[in-house]
């Protein structure tokens, strides 16, 4: 008997939730308490090893395998190649993007999107307090890119097997709170 997996993925970037806090992680939880096994995909590699066996200890017998991967890192050849890898012969049935990155805190859109270097401090500041023009374009990597990387990594095997899903927490958009 060949035990399949259903793939699960939730994805902590920034400031969203992931598959290792709220919304994603009790995604995981709900879907292992239906009998499915789960991969969970976060950047950080303790939250993801605590929420696995938080998930193991609820659900004794589901497996959980963890994918350390950051969706806002500009190599995307390189992530989506490692998940790829890491999925390779794992029957995805269940796909949950729940990944999210936003501003440190609500602003406006042409304020967040100034070029700070022009500051006091070259710009430093803003940029350290996650401020400025590389804002945007890890949040279009973080929010549309993986999205859509991620259906085209799983959905073929769903098409060939004729059953899956696929699901997002939100619609795609780079900013989840541009003020304009």
């Amino acid at each position: 008997m060949r035990l399949r997996w259903t793939r699960i993925l939730n994805v902590t970037v920034g400031s969203g939730g992931g598959a290792t806090d709220g919304l994603g992680k009790a995604y995981a939880r709900q879907l292992a308490g239906r009998g499915l096994d789960v991969v969970l995909v976060s950047r950080t590699q303790a939250k993801l090893e605590a929420t696995a066996e938080e998930i193991r200890a609820e659900h004794p017998g589901r497996r959980v395998k963890c994918i350390r991967a950051d969706f806002a890192d500009p190599d995307t050849s390189e992530v989506y190649g490692h998940v790829g890898r890491e999925l390779h012969g794992l029957e995805v049935g269940v796909l949950v993007n729940n990944v999210g990155l936003s501003y440190p805190h609500s602003e406006y859109f042409l304020k967040a999107a100034e070029d700070r270097s022009g500051d006091a401090d070259g710009g430093k500041a803003a940029s350290s307090a996650g401020w400025g023009p590389q804002l945007f374009d890890d949040m279009i990597r973080c929010n549309i890119t993986s999205m859509v990387n991620m259906c085209r990594l799983v959905m073929p095997g769903m098409a060939d097997r004729k059953r899956g899903c696929a699901s997002t927490s939100e619609a795609p958009r780079p900013a989840s709170r541009a003020h304009c």
